[in-house]
């Protein structure tokens, strides 16, 4: 306590100064291992609010430093890598290059009722965060969203205007049958495909169409496969317990979402996903 008449002590927090080689190897083991803050004090010997502060320095830094890891190809890089894979979409699938799928990422339960709605999925039964991704056919990510909130895969790839993204090109594109890439209002069609759905009223598919679907999947499975790469940090394995809209203790899940994905891209392009002749089993 203070005497009266003496002047005020002020408290001063001394804040230990970590290198920024170390900051960054603090950020990167927090990606990958997503442990409690009160573990990462015990490792680090600091206190929690200073481990949120370096891991968000070090985000910030570290997004723009390797953004371009995922980058959309140009026309011309597109139309190489057509003439590269055109025996293995065959005529049926001419021109397609890559797929797209949308990915829903779990997150704490936010203690607004308004929030909770707002990021409840009811198809997983879970307050999450979508973000969509589309990569190549040998595995390697060129477009990665931020973050929507309780966003289907069709509204967000509407918000999106990745449709644009195609329209009057020669590449295309494979995606579930969450998405509708061709709609009977579009006037231009653009070089999409999506599995056949089974008939409403017999509940059944000819068998033509099963082949088709059949194909389609064994295509579109690298975008699976690549997801299952992103999500190997376990950073976005697990509830990402920092999301918050009232900024208290807040990381921004932009910024782990794509430093994740161009990580794990890199690693994709020094090990492919699909060898450079690889054949499905059309």
């Amino acid at each position: 306590t203070n005497i009266r008449g003496q002047p005020r002590t002020r408290r001063t927090n001394k804040v230990q100064q970590v290198s920024d080689l170390a900051q960054l190897f603090m950020t990167l083991y927090w990606l990958r291992q997503y442990p409690l803050m009160s573990t990462m004090e015990i490792i680090f010997h600091l206190h929690e609010r200073d481990v949120v502060r370096y891991l968000n320095r070090a985000l910030k830094v570290l997004r723009p430093s390797i953004q371009d890891e995922i980058r959309w190809p140009t026309d011309d890089e597109f139309q190489n890598y057509i003439n590269q894979i055109t025996d293995i979409t065959g005529d049926r699938f001419q021109g397609v290059v890559c797929c797209v799928d949308g990915s829903e990422f779990r997150v704490v339960r936010p203690s607004n009722n308004a929030n909770q709605r707002r990021l409840y999925s009811v198809k997983k039964k879970q307050h999450s965060l979508n973000v969509m991704f589309i990569c190549l056919l040998n595995g390697v990510l060129i477009y990665v969203s931020d973050s929507e909130e309780g966003a289907h895969d069709q509204r967000f790839w509407n918000r999106l205007e990745l449709r644009s993204k195609f329209r009057g090109k020669p590449h295309g594109i494979l995606a579930d049958g969450g998405f509708y890439l061709n709609r009977k209002g579009d006037e231009e069609r653009i070089n999409g495909f999506t599995p056949f759905k089974r008939d409403k009223v017999s509940a059944s598919i000819e068998d033509e169409k099963k082949e088709f679907n059949r194909k389609l999947s064994q295509l579109r499975v690298v975008i699976e496969n690549c997801l299952a790469q992103v999500k190997k940090w376990r950073v976005l394995k697990q509830v990402f317990r920092h999301y918050s809209t009232s900024k208290h203790n807040y990381i921004s899940f932009d910024d782990v979402i794509h430093i994740v994905s161009c990580l794990a891209n890199m690693k994709m392009k020094n090990t492919p996903l699909r060898k450079a002749k690889w054949h499905p089993k059309l």
